[in-house]
């Protein structure tokens, strides 16, 4: 009777602890997430291997979905792709697709992707976050390039 009341409560401890280092990971995931977000990064953190033993996270999941840029003028894209060319040496040759994120009047997050044989992708690809805000009575658009060149992922493991 005692071994059995013992293993009971070895079960309920190990479920218990099992349980919370769930809830730790997922914790601390949708926390990295939402840190990613409100630094509008071009990648978030998704899960890309569950063992017995380890869940596996790594930052490889481009943000947004496929769909058409609110950059309309060759003026404000030529200004664009001039910048990325000097933070990253890519041209718009090298744009394989354009993500949206945000389109919310005057506030605009994109995510355009480029061909990168310097990635650590496996895609061999880079993201690249463009903030755009329209600026009042037609003056303009800022803008901001987020990320880095090449992309390089990093991972977290989480042991069970």
């Amino acid at each position: 009777m005692k071994n059995v009341i013992f293993n009971m409560g070895l079960l309920c401890m190990i479920t218990f602890f099992t349980g919370c280092s769930n809830s730790l990971q997922n914790t601390a995931i949708s926390s990295m997430n939402k840190k990613i977000e409100n630094t509008n990064q071009p990648y978030e953190f998704v899960k890309y291997k569950d063992t017995n033993r380890a869940s596996y996270y790594s930052n490889t999941k481009i943000r947004g979905e496929k769909g058409k840029s609110i950059v309309s003028s060759e003026v404000l894209f030529n200004d664009i792709m001039r910048n990325i060319y000097l933070k990253c040496d890519y041209t718009e040759f090298d744009l394989v697709e354009k993500r949206v994120v945000l389109h919310d009047n005057p506030y605009f997050y994109e995510v355009w992707v480029f061909r990168d044989e310097k990635s650590k992708t496996k895609d061999k690809t880079t993201a690249l976050g463009i903030n755009m805000k329209q600026l009042q009575n037609g003056r303009g658009t800022d803008f901001s390039i987020i990320g880095n060149c090449p992309a390089i992922p990093k991972s977290f493991v989480f042991t069970k």
